[in-house]
């Protein structure tokens, strides 16, 4: 059955625009006004003007520069559109001022309003187009993006573009109109590579929509859109299989950013390196003939331990929708202390937007088989933007490109709020309808606003000791890291200081079948916080063998760092038992070091007691896990 899209008057009626179209530039305008002005104020700001070499903005100008002086890159490890494309140009007419940057992307993201206005009312109707051109004219995540070299408010353009032109394309059926569908997908692909899981629903579409018209047609869309997808990748994908040896597509950047998201020690979301990304990089780096694939190490992973890649997955899921935004090059309470503009409360947070965008899916629910358009639509929110992110790793930066058809959704759920609300009824079934219409609602601030915390504070610790039941058990070069912390990075990680008189810990490590029984070195590794410095006298012991006595100095001001106390020579069984006696050395006026405990792993193998308590004292349970590591083999 075919899309019946929502009526819209025409351009112009009667040689004026109508209501629709001049809200619609108005919006337009706000929003150009709103990123001139953050450009404006933060003119000034060295991330925008001068950015740090370890950022990348720093990379994208560097590269953009090199390419204007006929330099390539060696290996185009970015996807290459915006730093091989976009910012050369832009620079070149600038004589590289990156101010004029942040003047395009304005205009660029105020199109992207237009466009998400035009998209949610052909799809929606007039009322849902404006709302979602509002929202994102005041999404206060992508203003801020705006001034910055980063190739968010660019990827926002080509997605809304796509969107728009898979419209046309469904709705006239025209080689010419697929073409531009597939130009834009294309575009917004060579971006950022996780665009590429909106082509099978692109390609859905066309033969949905010509499924009763033989086979040369829907062969001759898909085979159109193939090629007008892959052929502007092939340029660089080539450059970087001469220098590699390899297949690796336009962008060599894959195992890095499966990694950074897919490991046993992965985080939900930030960024973070631990041993197990390094191990897995450094296999996917050895030569061709003996390399082991990232996504191959992926798979081995999901095969050993199903529940807990499923279990991170979750995680980052939840995360994707929480109100809060992970920053990364550039921190928004950082600049907005140079903007007035970014600290108005009447911008539009990413809660409120997602709040809104879970109501409008619920809404869409009903309609969705008799409308692929739709359907389409939510393809893209739940498998492009919260799948296509969520299978490598959360950032806020990187849900800001998919605003506008998070918008979209949103402004269908304020449409139908405006179209209950007008009629004024006076009736108990009126009161119940609109109760019933705030239940949507009430489901996307539960799920972005409480949904993530709720589940780390309450539910976490019990599910991964289902999901994980040995803990972390990362296979290394030389050996095994054995622990049962998670992440710190948005984890349950807490300070607990040591007690004046010292504290007596007993830690069990569960050990692989496949080092157990085998002797290999041992040593404990411990993350201690000594703000003010001094000594920590340890004594560590394998149960049942010799203890070892070491004094540590704590260098004041350097924060958290990780002791590392050897355990000499062991044979282990399937669990490793270590006590560890430690009594600080600091002035008395001075802060007492802290261990680390995670509040969200339980698993009852850490014990505590007083240092001077007597040898037949019971231990406590203290409801976490103490933040220890065992690596054997070194």
């Amino acid at each position: 059955m075919k899309s019946h899209p929502a009526k819209t008057k025409p351009l112009r009626d009667g040689g004026d625009l109508s209501p629709f179209h001049r809200g619609l530039i108005g919006i337009t305008i706000i929003a150009l006004v709103l990123r001139l002005w953050v450009c404006w104020e933060l003119r000034d700001s060295p991330a925008a003007v001068n950015p740090s070499p370890a950022t990348d903005m720093a990379t994208y100008r560097d590269l953009a520069l090199g390419l204007l002086k006929g330099r390539l890159p060696d290996l185009f490890y970015y996807q290459p559109l915006y730093y091989s494309l976009f910012l050369p140009p832009l620079l070149f007419l600038s004589y590289g001022d990156p101010q004029f940057v942040g003047l395009i992307q304005a205009f660029v993201g105020a199109a992207t309003v237009w466009l998400t206005g035009i998209f949610g009312a052909r799809l929606f109707g007039r009322n849902a187009g404006l709302f979602a051109a509002a929202l994102l004219a005041a999404a206060r995540f992508h203003i801020f993006h705006t001034p910055f070299m980063l190739f968010e408010v660019l990827l926002g353009f080509f997605i809304a573009l796509t969107l728009w032109t898979t419209l046309l394309a469904w709705q006239r059926n025209r080689l010419r109109d697929w073409t531009w569908a597939g130009l834009s997908l294309a575009a917004a692909t060579l971006t950022r590579g996780n665009v590429v899981l909106l082509l099978p629903a692109l390609l859905a579409l066309a033969f949905w929509r010509n499924r009763g018209a033989g086979w040369e047609p829907v062969a001759a869309r898909a085979a159109l859109l193939l090629a007008l997808f892959y052929l502007p990748q092939l340029p660089f994908a080539i450059h970087n299989a001469q220098k590699l040896h390899r297949w690796s597509g336009p962008s060599t950047a894959g195992d890095a950013v499966l990694a950074l998201g897919n490991t046993p020690e992965s985080p939900a979301g930030g960024l973070d390196y631990p041993p197990a990304f390094q191990e897995w990089m450094r296999q996917a780096d050895l030569p061709p003939e003996t390399r082991f694939p990232v996504s191959r190490q992926i798979l081995a992973w999901i095969r050993r331990e199903p529940l807990a890649w499923a279990e991170l997955k979750f995680r980052m899921v939840l995360l994707f929708w929480d109100r809060d935004d992970i920053p990364n090059n550039i921190s928004l309470l950082h600049e907005s202390r140079r903007s007035r503009m970014l600290g108005f409360p009447v911008l539009v947070d990413f809660g409120v937007l997602a709040m809104a965008a879970v109501a409008g899916l619920i809404f869409m629910t009903p309609r969705l088989r008799r409308s692929p358009p739709q359907l389409f639509l939510v393809y893209t929110v739940l498998g492009g933007a919260c799948l296509g992110t969520v299978l490598f790793y959360i950032l806020g930066r990187f849900r800001v490109p998919w605003y506008p058809v998070l918008a979209v959704c949103a402004g269908l759920a304020m449409s139908r709020i405006l179209a209950l609300v007008s009629r004024r009824e006076k009736s108990w079934a009126y009161v119940r309808r609109c109760g019933l219409m705030l239940l949507p609602f009430l489901a996307g601030w539960l799920f972005t606003d409480l949904g993530f915390t709720l589940y780390s504070a309450r539910a976490e610790a019990a599910v991964v000791r289902q999901a994980r039941p040995h803990g972390v058990q990362v296979a290394l070069a030389d050996g095994w890291l054995l622990h049962d912390s998670g992440p710190q990075l948005l984890g349950g990680w807490t300070p607990v200081p040591l007690p004046p008189g010292g504290i007596l810990l007993r830690k069990r490590f569960d050990v692989p079948p496949e080092a157990v029984g085998k002797e290999t070195g041992a040593v404990l590794e411990l993350p201690v916080f000594a703000p003010t410095g001094g000594a920590l006298e340890t004594t560590a012991t394998i149960v049942g063998g010799a203890p070892l006595a070491s004094t540590v100095q704590l260098q004041a001001g350097s924060g958290a760092a990780t002791l590392r106390l050897p355990l000499g020579r062991i044979r282990p069984g399937p669990a490793v038992d270590v006590e560890l006696l430690l009594v600080p050395q600091v002035a008395l006026s001075a802060q007492p070091p802290a261990l680390f405990a995670d509040l969200h792993r339980r698993y009852d193998r850490t014990r505590v007691r007083p240092a001077g308590a007597p040898a037949d004292a019971a231990w406590a349970d203290p409801g976490a896990e103490i933040c220890a590591a065992l690596r054997l083999g070194l």
